[in-house]
């Protein structure tokens, strides 16, 4: 501005009034006056309820829930063969439907640690393989293990983890799966 020009002060106020500061102060001298009684209180209070009952709600709508995939039979009938389980096994008699979490305990009992050889588990669960870290222990010596996943049914909401270490000898199995419902579907 020159020095010529006369300051407009009511067209600085209108600027100061429409800015975004000024709606926020403004906002703020709101809620402390809400804050002063109970009544307000508990008007924010609701308020902030039903914002999180609302954003759940739309959260859930966009995301909904992985499910855990059934396994189909052909990987059922492959596995009792790989484990060695009877036909009249549970998990093999095709009467109920079967989870990637309910063979763990087989494949758990079946590779011990310490004993059992990353080829050793190759040979049973080979096409259920999604990823293997490669170990480079010849060019970094501080690396001791490295991990292997197993998907039994394909969805990724199941997997079975396997830690080796850098002689490629099992060193622990670990299952992470989402939640089934109650019901078992």
């Amino acid at each position: 501005m020159s020095n010529h020009e006369k300051f407009d002060y009511e067209k600085y106020m209108w600027e100061e009034k429409t800015s975004c500061s000024y709606f926020l102060t403004q906002g703020f001298k709101v809620i402390f006056a809400l804050l002063g009684g109970f009544v307000g209180v508990q008007v924010i209070i609701f308020g902030l309820i039903v914002t999180l009952l609302l954003g759940a709600t739309i959260f859930k709508s966009f995301f909904p829930p992985a499910e855990v995939a059934r396994l189909d039979i052909a990987t059922i009938d492959d596995l009792c063969h790989q484990f060695n389980l009877a036909p009249e096994d549970r998990l093999c008699s095709h009467d109920q439907p079967v989870y990637g979490d309910d063979f763990y305990p087989v494949i758990k009992d079946e590779f011990k640690v310490y004993f059992t050889s990353y080829e050793e588990i190759q040979a049973k669960l080979a096409p259920y393989q999604i990823r293997r870290d490669d170990p480079q222990a010849d060019k970094n010596p501080t690396i001791t293990s490295f991990f292997a996943s197993y998907d039994l049914a394909g969805d990724h909401a199941a997997i079975i983890v396997f830690r080796l270490d850098r002689n490629d000898l099992l060193h622990d199995i670990n299952y992470s799966s989402i939640n089934r419902d109650e019901d078992g579907d």
